[in-house]
């Protein structure tokens, strides 16, 4: 199930991506795009939770990851969802001040 919901945060990730790639050039990203990233930055923080929980169960399945290997993933989608949202944050200057996303530019990517 925790594998079905990685996938579904980094589908509405990428979609998010896509609408902001077609912001007309200048255009500021809303306040609600903002929020958009926020909620999904809060997602993925309650998911390496929940993957961290998941790990120490015991019973798992035969397709859920090992330990190491979904400490792998995480820090993979971590990267991933940092680097994408310091582009966005750099393609969209304004977005930061729309809602006061400038954490994101500032180094608050870590904290995913």
């Amino acid at each position: 199930m925790i594998g079905k919901l990685w996938k579904a945060a980094q589908t509405q990730l990428e979609a998010h991506e896509a609408h902001l790639a077609e912001l007309p050039a200048g255009a500021a990203a809303s306040e609600a795009d903002a929020k958009t990233l926020a909620t999904l930055a809060r997602t993925v923080r309650e998911l390496v939770a929940l993957d961290s929980a998941a790990a120490g169960e015991e019973g798992k399945s035969e397709d859920e990851p090992s330990p190491a290997e979904g400490l792998r993933r995480v820090e993979e989608l971590r990267s991933e969802l940092a680097r994408r949202l310091v582009g966005l944050a750099a393609e969209h200057p304004d977005m930061g001040r729309a809602a006061g996303a400038a954490d994101v530019r500032s180094g608050a990517a870590e904290d995913l």
